[in-house]
């Protein structure tokens, strides 16, 4: 297995086929009637996600992976391939799904999988905004 970074995979620098290890947060879960649940994990290196397929038979599955959410931290192994699914050129057929770090409270994170407006960010006291040369420092 080797990590990668999902900028990489993303592009394509990654071959098909083989087997990965990404680490990341979570930026959204769903899960299907199948017994699967599509896991978008996101490391900062882009800004996109890459999809991690984990099946109901990970051993995990029902204690950790199905209470996944926003903003936990992850290691995900498994192969990279082709999606076929829509919005995405390349997924993980997880092998296995390893929690890193749980939220404790995900209820205040105001955060979507979608862009966020910067006058939702600002209101949060987890948000700080960067100083800008320009501008003086807020501390």
């Amino acid at each position: 297995m080797t990590l990668i970074r999902i900028k990489d995979a993303l592009a394509g620098k990654v071959a098909v086929g083989t087997t990965v290890t990404i680490q990341g947060w979570i930026r959204s879960r769903r899960d299907s009637k199948a017994g699967l649940s599509f896991v978008q994990v996101h490391d900062g290196t882009c800004f996109d996600p890459l999809q991690v397929v984990a099946p109901g038979e990970l051993s995990n599955y029902q204690d950790e992976v199905t209470r996944l959410t926003t903003g936990c931290s992850v290691s995900c192994t498994g192969t990279l391939v082709e999606s076929q699914g829509k919005g995405q050129a390349y997924e993980v057929q997880a092998d296995e799904v390893k929690v890193i770090g749980w939220v404790e409270d995900p209820e205040p994170i105001p955060f979507s999988p979608s862009a966020t407006p910067w006058n939702t960010c600002a209101r949060s006291p987890t948000c700080v905004r960067a100083p800008t040369p320009s501008a003086p420092s807020p501390v």
